[in-house]
């Protein structure tokens, strides 16, 4: 939206007619914050259920609308990799990186995380 008032600005100082740029701009403005929104609530990681071995990652729009406490589609953890910032851990076929900012709870689910990746390298 920011790039639609500028451009709208420019264009009333120069004494243009605005109405074309707010026509056009302004359902694209909507559009791409949606889709953006979309995408977002999508990716990002919202919870870790960690059940003995078996985790389920669900994103912001999986926590918010399957409300089942039981996993959906578990998988075990391949890979767990530290850092300074957080932990980057491989659940399936899917890598996310959980930063310790973001968790309030970080240290128990990195504990969690990591004894369910040592699970699964003793199978």
């Amino acid at each position: 939206m920011l790039p639609l008032m500028i451009v709208t600005l420019f264009a009333a100082l120069e004494g243009s007619t605005i109405l074309p740029y707010l026509y056009r701009g302004y359902p694209g403005g909507l559009l791409l914050a949606f889709a953006m929104s979309y995408y977002w609530m999508r990716t990002v990681p919202a919870m870790v259920i960690v059940d003995g071995s078996l985790v389920e990652v669900r994103t912001v729009h999986e926590a918010y609308y399957r409300k089942t406490d039981g996993l959906k589609s578990p998988a075990y953890v391949i890979d767990l990799d530290q850092s300074d910032e957080g932990i980057s851990v491989t659940v399936g076929l899917d890598t996310y990186t959980l930063k310790a900012s973001d968790w309030q709870e970080y240290d128990e689910m990195k504990v969690a995380l990591q004894s369910a990746h040592l699970i699964y390298q003793s199978l």
